[in-house]
């Protein structure tokens, strides 16, 4: 949108004032989406038979150093997310 030179004061506060809504609503598709996923998430460690295998690049202290090979989750154990 390149027209805010030919726009008049008006316009562009309507114009700004819609991004904004549009962002807001973004937004919100995000975090469900997030919801969503960490969902799915929960349930493929709860159903996926992992196979743990190492980072070695991982630093000593990380908790999340082992993984699962076929779904890619950490070894920390999910807790289902309701929002």
């Amino acid at each position: 949108m390149r027209y805010y030179n030919i726009m008049n004061a008006g316009e562009l506060i309507k114009a700004r004032n819609e991004i904004d809504e549009e962002m807001v609503e973004l937004s919100k598709k995000i975090y469900n989406l997030k919801s969503v996923k960490e969902n799915y998430e929960y349930e493929i460690w709860s159903k996926c038979e992992h196979e743990w295998i190492t980072d070695p690049n991982a630093p000593c202290d990380d908790l999340c150093k082992r993984s699962c090979k076929k779904c890619e989750l950490s070894m920390q154990p999910r807790a289902p997310v309701f929002k």
